[in-house]
């Protein structure tokens, strides 16, 4: 009995979570296409968009460069004591580039601006049920296109404030001067790399 007990109440809970999830995607599709519609862009939801990228942005910049100065302080000394300890000189800038354009940089945007800005799943979830559309589209679409729009531009901001902080941390304790530093990344970065970052964000 116990048993059984225990797994209804998991079936219950996957159920539950089942149709919340479903109920989000498709709100979720529903904001998607319907970003397309000219009928949206009202001029108080032009106002609402500006309001949240301002928000999400601009209102906490000096903490978004702060949180960068200090991973990338701390990162890339980490990453080049490590391929000096371990004769990975060579591959050095591969590896710079690839902690920070390719995963540091699109992991913290994002999780700044989830921490910062946006609502959880079940806020949303909840207010799906008691918004009509004619909100939605005032405030749905706006927090949604600012997403799309605003992370991968802090991402790349985030990865080059990053690399600058590194050089500056490099020098100071590992005399990397910047002609070195400045061929390491450059010789190692491609639009590739650049790529990986805005689609992960």
């Amino acid at each position: 009995m116990f048993f059984m007990k225990i797994v209804e109440n998991i079936g219950d809970k996957v159920i539950i979570y089942s149709f919340a999830t479903y109920d989000f995607l498709v709100f979720l599709f529903k904001c998607i296409g319907n970003i397309f519609l000219p009928s949206n862009y009202s001029k108080s939801s032009r106002i609402f968009l500006v309001k949240q990228i301002y928000l999400s942005s601009i209102e906490n910049l000096f903490s978004f460069i702060f949180l960068a100065l200090f991973l990338g302080s701390i990162i890339i000394v980490i990453a080049i004591s490590f391929a000096i300890t371990f004769n990975l000189v060579d591959q050095m800038g591969d590896l710079l580039v690839l902690l920070i354009v390719n995963e540091f940089s699109p992991f913290f945007t994002t999780l700044f601006f989830i921490l910062v800005y946006s609502l959880s799943l079940q806020e949303k979830i909840r207010s799906i049920k008691r918004e009509n559309s004619k909100l939605s589209s005032k405030i749905y679409i706006p927090k949604l296109i600012n997403g799309l729009l605003i992370v991968p531009l802090m991402a790349l901001l985030f990865a080059t404030i990053m690399i600058l902080s590194g050089y500056i941390v490099s020098s100071l304790y590992l005399n990397i001067d910047l002609f070195t530093y400045k061929n390491l990344i450059i010789n190692s970065i491609s639009f590739e790399n650049i790529l990986i970052l805005l689609i992960k964000s």
